[in-house]
């Protein structure tokens, strides 16, 4: 549900989940009228962009939080959380600097120097810079190429993390024209929300409507 609306009506609506495990609960609400999500610590947001990022879609940030204050962690996310304590505390603040410098083997360097698989899509799709930029948007909104594939092949399936401003990597490539990092942003398979051919595109065409016909009678809160 929260992938959904982000990819198709983020402009309108929020999916709002609470409570833990099989008491949690999602509604759809108007962007303008959504509570304020919860307060997640750093580690949170951490493991939450891991999980996300090693294909635990149906999870939210929100849950994450919730359920790491309660110490009620699945075991797939007590062993992302042990994965994440196990990188060194420098290591999304060397990835930022190698994708601001362009520096391929410095990237593939600070990547190599991590753990797990899980630690190093963390420390890839993870804040590391002013305006909430992670290593991918940083390299992708100065244009590094090389970089730019090395961050995005780690991150796994979190290519859509935003920034402070609600920009992905993608957006940024693209509003510095960017051609050869929006091409490698798009082949390691970001969703190009521009282009959805047919009625209008972007995060606006398409199905918009359809699919919130569909919520309203499938009695979502809105």
């Amino acid at each position: 549900m929260h992938a959904v609306i982000e990819a198709t009506l983020s402009h309108a609506l929020v999916s709002v989940s609470r409570g833990v495990g099989d008491a949690r609960c999602v509604a759809v609400v108007a962007r303008a009228a959504a509570p304020p999500p919860p307060a997640a610590d750093a580690a949170a947001v951490r493991l939450f962009q891991a999980a996300r990022a090693t294909g635990m879609v149906g999870i939210s940030r929100d849950e994450v939080a919730e359920r790491l204050a309660a110490g009620a962690l699945t075991p797939e996310l007590l062993a992302l959380s042990e994965a994440l304590a196990a990188a060194e505390p420098g290591a999304v603040a060397r990835l930022c600097a190698a994708a601001a410098a362009g520096d391929a083997a410095a990237t593939a360097a600070a990547l190599a120097a991590l753990p797990s698989d899980a630690a190093r899509a963390a420390c890839s799709t993870a804040a590391g810079a002013a305006g909430g930029r992670t290593a991918l948007h940083i390299a992708a909104a100065g244009g590094h190429r090389a970089a730019v594939e090395l961050l995005a092949a780690a991150a796994g399936g979190a290519l859509h993390v935003r920034d402070a401003r609600g920009r992905t990597a993608l957006a940024l490539a693209r509003a510095q024209e960017h051609c050869d990092a929006e091409a490698a942003l798009l082949q390691a398979g970001t969703r190009d929300d521009r282009g959805g051919g047919g009625g209008g595109g972007g995060e606006e065409g398409g199905g918009g409507a359809d699919l919130l016909s569909g919520l309203l009678l499938a009695g979502a809160a809105v």
